[in-house]
């Protein structure tokens, strides 16, 4: 209880901001014994972690092709292993990176649309959701979440787990003003992607974040940097940290020696190593503890700074994504660990098939004993056009019978590559882009490739839960912070159609978070187009009443198809269609839209209605019936403008009919058009 007590008694203190800091760390007695405390917790779970750090280390060699490496379980140490012989062949010939490449290829097509279900049913609740389904999507763009979530599967590949860290950072965002000549921002979510060898978790075998008690986040940063981000001075030290360089191995065999790859420790001069140290909420502490821990100092202590927990409680602002799930146990597993005990029993039977035609190739010279004259010959070689000199009533020099090499060795060659195929479930025909040879049916190259995307939906559908953890714990953060009201840049359904959204903290009462997409591994973009064709050849888009494909079903199809824009036509039907919709949003702004000459009538006309039809605007009568009023008002103006065009067309039709030339006829009407339009247009639009 003393550690406990020492640190309720710092709590009272004013606490030391980690984004400000100070300069120089002068610690008490109490602060640097709670420090060793959390660096004595740091190396209890480093070791528990050991086990599994060195599998993720031995994943990563195998990956980069240094693959004559393996664990020693005596000293619990990552070593590479020798050659038997001089003249060993130890080719690499990897099979574990295509099937990485094509897993992270296939995996990239994960991209979930999360939408924010209502609290209620209440208007309001539904009206706040959308605003929140808005906020996500925005952030997730700003963000740059397409790339973090390939970073995020790479190392998830490899380790088996990866984290996203949601937090707040008070200096991102817009600049608010100055304060005694330093800028005060407006904040902004922070979302980075945390490798496994950065987590250590209470226990290596509870296997959820919810079941974990405590969590700490080690990271080495260089002395700059821990003053730059907590203003904080301290020494810096020499300190290990994991790189890729040559590994002084050398495969060998038959003068091939290149240099291979590998990962190992390395030393980082002027380094820092920063803990930050998770608690969660407990008796002692209600709120949780937060304690930054740089170097052999104390940086930060206080609660739990992010309430993203379920109901808005402090919680650890990690989401973890897995690979596989591994039962009973916090890490998770990958395919490449199941993949090396095959990768090394295929390199050593290429490995052998090479020396068999090395043999072949260069031969053995048999030499009777003591017969030739010139003994130097046995140590350099019988060289093409050298005349071998041997004694009179020995046997002349000869080259050994080599046979061929054995078939057994390539049928197990073939047997280990449909062992890749059954372990990784990534086919051939996935790996080259290319239909194997046997197989010619249609129907046959479709399952084949239904079932490599069926390998991939559980680490797809891991990757959208933990999309999930991380969308929710944005509207959290938003709740928390965003305390003044701030505008964000929302894009709308329509592509170009981007607009400026206000809102604060009040208008989130929603975090349940939903994936509103299909699974990509089972609806790829090349099946939904040729969904949408087939459709087509059955007439389902044509429209009932006349029969024929309307102009925005074609323009839907363009972009269905990914054809652009060939017809100018297309383009300006989407103009006009995009216009009607930023109406309908400008509208629930409270801006009233109006009326253009230059306005496809029977275009805005059916995008309004489809709008008053829906329950947005439903809404928008209970809310204001005056906003609701004025909209219809505007579609009556569409409906008034369209007949007043048709029957003007058709007077000028006449009178061209009876001798006048179309050019008086024209401007004629347009005269009286201009005359007539104030008096047919309602009042206020």
């Amino acid at each position: 209880m003393k550690m406990k007590d020492a640190v309720k008694r710092f709590l009272r203190l004013p606490l030391v901001d980690p984004e400000v800091g100070y300069d120089r760390i002068v610690q008490s007695a109490e602060m640097m014994e709670l420090a060793a405390e959390i660096q004595h917790k740091y190396e209890e779970r480093r070791e528990e972690r050991r086990t599994f750090e060195l599998q993720w280390r031995l994943n990563q060699n195998y990956l980069q092709g240094n693959q004559y490496c393996d664990i020693l379980a005596e000293t619990g140490e990552l070593v590479d292993y020798p050659a038997l012989t001089e003249y060993e062949q130890r080719g690499v010939y990897n099979q574990i990176a295509p099937i990485y490449e094509t897993r992270l290829s296939k995996l990239s097509r994960v991209q979930p649309g999360m939408i924010v279900r209502p609290l209620t049913e209440d208007t309001d609740d539904i009206t706040t959701a959308e605003l929140s389904t808005k906020l996500l999507k925005s952030a997730f763009t700003q963000q740059g979440m397409t790339a973090k979530q390939m970073e995020a599967a790479a190392w998830a590949e490899i380790c088996g787990s990866v984290f996203y860290k949601s937090v707040w950072d008070p200096r991102a965002g817009r600049i608010l003003g100055y304060v005694n000549g330093k800028p005060v921002y407006e904040g902004d979510i922070s979302v980075s992607v945390v490798p496994a060898y950065e987590i250590f978790p209470s226990s290596c075998y509870k296997p959820t974040l919810k079941e974990q008690d405590s969590l700490i986040h080690a990271r080495v940063y260089s002395v700059q940097e821990v003053y730059d981000r907590w203003g904080v001075l301290v020494e810096g030290r020499q300190l290990n940290v994991l790189s890729m360089e040559s590994s002084g191995m050398l495969p060998g065999g038959s003068g091939y020696n290149p240099s291979m790859q590998q990962i190992h420790d390395r030393i980082m001069k002027d380094a820092v190593l920063v803990l930050e140290y998770y608690e969660k909420p407990s008796l002692d502490f209600l709120n949780g503890r937060h304690i930054i821990v740089v170097g052999d100092h104390v940086a930060h202590v206080g609660e739990l700074p992010y309430a993203v927990g379920t109901y808005y409680r402090r919680d650890f602002p990690f989401a973890q994504q897995l690979c596989l799930e591994s039962p009973g146990i916090f890490w998770g597993s990958t395919i490449i660990e199941r993949l090396i005990p095959l990768q090394r029993d295929y390199n050593a039977v290429k490995n052998r098939i090479n020396e068999h035609i090395a043999r072949m190739a260069l031969g053995n010279p048999v030499v009777e004993q003591g017969s030739l004259v010139n003994e130097e010959l046995l140590d350099v070689g019988f060289q093409p056009g050298m005349v071998v000199e041997y004694k009179v009533g020995s046997q002349p020099p000869d080259w050994m019978k080599v046979t061929e090499i054995p078939q057994s060795l390539f049928s197990k060659l073939q047997e280990m590559r449909t062992e890749f195929i059954d372990i990784s479930g990534v086919s051939e025909m996935a790996r080259t882009s290319q239909a194997p040879g046997s197989i010619s049916s249609g129907t046959a190259l479709e399952i084949l490739k239904e079932q490599d995307d069926t390998r991939l939906t559980l680490t797809a559908e891991n990757i959208r839960c933990a999309l999930q953890t991380v969308g929710k714990q944005w509207l959290r953060l938003f709740k928390q912070f965003a305390v003044e009201p701030r505008i964000a840049r929302v894009s709308g359904d329509d592509m170009g159609d981007v607009s400026t959204l206000v809102w604060r903290q009040s208008d989130i009462t929603s975090d349940d978070v939903a994936v509103d997409t299909d699974n990509e591994m089972t609806n790829t973009p090349a099946q939904r187009k040729q969904l949408a064709l087939e459709l087509m050849q059955a007439g389902f888009f044509a429209d009932p009443d006349t029969g024929s494909m309307t102009r925005e079903t074609r323009a839907k199809l363009m972009q269905v198809f990914k054809l652009g824009n060939w017809e100018s036509a297309i383009d300006m039907d989407e103009m006009h269609m995009a216009r009607a919709r930023r109406e309908c949003m400008e509208l629930e702004q409270r801006i009233l839209p109006k009326v253009m000459e230059l306005d496809e009538h029977s275009m805005h006309i059916r995008e309004h209605t489809r709008y008053a039809l829906g329950a947005n605007f439903r809404r928008l009568q209970e809310r204001d019936p005056e906003r609701a009023q004025a909209m219809l008002a505007h579609i009556e103006a569409h409906k008034q403008l369209a007949v007043s065009q048709a029957m003007n067309m058709s007077g000028a039709a006449s009178m061209v009919s009876q001798g006048e030339p179309m050019s008086s006829a024209l401007n004629q009407q347009v005269i009286n058009k201009s005359t007539n339009l104030s008096g047919s247009l309602p009042e206020g639009v």
